[in-house]
């Protein structure tokens, strides 16, 4: 979320800083790389960089918000929007500290008036933001920071699934429920207090589940 690049400025940036060339040989079949993310995805394949490897080179902010934390904050004046804009201002306040910037990009997940109220009790909201939708597809560096978030996200999980000693799967399809029920049975129903957004409609349906046993 530090700056913007076009077309010639990345370019530029890998000729002069990775010491990028063209070479000759057959063209990518299946891949055209029409936005930066994509750009930048098969840049991180074709030269094998692990993305444990490009989260020591790229300055960044995380917090972590856990699910027992988003269960105990969601609820009728806390929704998700409210939280992440809650959480956006925190990690982009602490960013600037630390680092020169050119702009400040969000990937806009809801209209920037709303944005702002969500914010209403936050004492000196960070200003100057430029919102933009789909922003990975426009911005080199929200598409890096996309990259470093899920490669957090993975980790967290993994960490998550230690501890109670079974693979944890992510989404919204059956074995992620399969599992939750599994978990349910064996340590009861306040662990999904740790494991899952209650609010989401898994929890309901492993629930269902579980009383129908």
């Amino acid at each position: 979320y530090v700056n913007t690049m076009d077309a010639k400025e990345l370019w530029n940036y890998f000729t002069e800083t990775e010491e990028y060339m063209l070479k000759p040989g057959k063209a990518m079949e299946g891949f055209v790389p029409d936005w930066i993310g994509e750009f930048y995805a098969y840049y991180q394949w074709y030269y094998n960089v692990p993305s444990m490897e490009i989260i020591k080179k790229i300055p960044y902010k995380t917090i972590m918000l856990s699910n027992k934390e988003y269960n105990e904050k969601y609820g009728k004046d806390m929704n998700m929007n409210k939280i992440k804009a809650i959480l956006h201002n925190k990690a982009l306040s602490e960013m600037i500290k630390d680092n020169n910037y050119d702009y400040i990009v969000v990937d806009q997940f809801e209209p920037e008036k709303s944005y702002y109220n969500h914010l209403s009790d936050v004492p000196n909201p960070l200003k100057g933001i430029t919102f933009i939708t789909k922003a990975e597809d426009k911005c080199l560096s929200v598409a890096v920071s996309s990259l470093i978030s899920r490669y957090i996200f993975i980790k967290e999980i993994d960490k998550l699934g230690d501890k109670y000693g079974i693979f944890l799967p992510k989404g919204a399809n059956y074995y992620v429920e399969d599992v939750g029920i599994k978990l349910v049975e064996k340590y009861g129903k306040d662990v999904l207090k740790n494991i899952a957004k209650l609010n989401f409609s898994n929890t309901e349906r492993i629930l269902k589940e579980i009383e129908k046993k």
